[in-house]
């Protein structure tokens, strides 16, 4: 309230757009409707719980409160460079640099989970989580503002909500998805997968070419 109090309230004004259901809305915006689809896909192969899935499967507890630090830590450092910095350059380029960057670490903490060897690297560890972390919570910020930005006003309520529902069932799913592969594999196997997955996802996008000229 003290924030928000000099701020005078906008009354709402009725378009032709208003009365158009969101999704008749997107399928006539061919832009948004590819960076809502990159978003929730996204949200379907980035592996949200694996530090939970890998910490679990390995009877990592002694390093379990250190893992899931950093990964809280990685989050705030990213949610830092959204507010300070912004997004500098090409979009496309931007999201293309920082999930690289994550399937890179990905692979790394695959091959470093071999019989456990990163549980006894107290640094190593904690970079890799908060390395990836970072990257992920830049590119899906991006993803969130590049959706905000296009969508006109009359629809962004009816899309905000589409999108929360629609993240929150694509990350359980993902999440049921991966702790059924890593009980069945192991949670190496399940992190060459979600990099291979995030690879599949660049090439049939062709590189996020839809972001181009954003």
């Amino acid at each position: 309230w003290w924030a928000m109090r000099p701020v005078p309230p906008r009354l709402p004004v009725s378009t032709s757009e208003s009365a158009t259901p969101l999704l008749a809305y997107l399928r006539g915006a061919p832009t948004l409707r590819r960076v809502v689809t990159i978003d929730l896909v996204l949200a379907l192969v980035i592996p949200t719980p694996f530090v939970n899935i890998a910490l679990s499967s390995f009877h990592a507890t002694d390093v379990s409160i250190l893992g899931i630090a950093a990964g809280m830590f990685g989050v705030l450092l990213g949610r830092m460079a959204l507010t300070l910095v912004g997004f500098r350059g090409s979009p496309r380029a931007v999201l293309l640099i920082t999930l690289l960057a994550f399937c890179a670490l990905q692979l790394l903490g695959a091959l470093s989970l071999t019989d456990g060897w990163v549980f006894q690297q107290r640094v190593l560890l904690p970079t890799i989580i908060i390395l990836g972390t970072i990257a992920v919570t830049y590119a899906q910020g991006l993803l969130a503002a590049t959706n905000q930005q296009l969508v006109a006003e009359d629809h962004r309520g009816s899309l905000g909500a589409l999108l929360v529902t629609g993240r929150s069932v694509l990350i359980a799913v993902g999440a049921l998805a991966g702790a059924l592969i890593s009980a069945l594999t192991s949670s190496q196997v399940l992190l060459v997968i979600l990099a291979v997955s995030l690879l599949v996802v660049v090439l049939v996008t062709r590189g996020f070419r839809g972001l181009r000229g954003i």
